[in-house]
C-alpha cells in the first residue's frame, strides 16, 4: 500500500503518517492498533516481541 492509501485509512493526510515512518513523530498506540488490523498481523509482531506474524492472544 501507499503513503497516501494508509494515511487515507488512518484518517490522516500522507504527510503526517510519513513521519510516523521516518521516526520524526511517535505514533499513537491507538494507530498501531488500526495498522495491525489494516495489515491483519499481531501487536506482539509489530512490537517485535514475536517473529510469528500471525501470533494471536490466547
Amino acid at each position: 500500500m501507499t503513503q497516501s492509501q494508509v494515511a487515507e485509512y488512518l484518517h490522516t493526510s500522507q504527510s503526517y503518517y510519513a513521519q510516523y515512518e521516518n521516526g520524526r513523530r511517535p505514533i499513537p498506540f491507538e494507530r498501531v492498533v488500526e495498522l495491525s488490523r489494516l495489515y491483519n498481523i499481531s501487536l506482539d509482531y509489530i512490537a517485535g516481541s514475536t517473529d510469528d506474524i500471525n501470533r494471536k492472544p490466547r
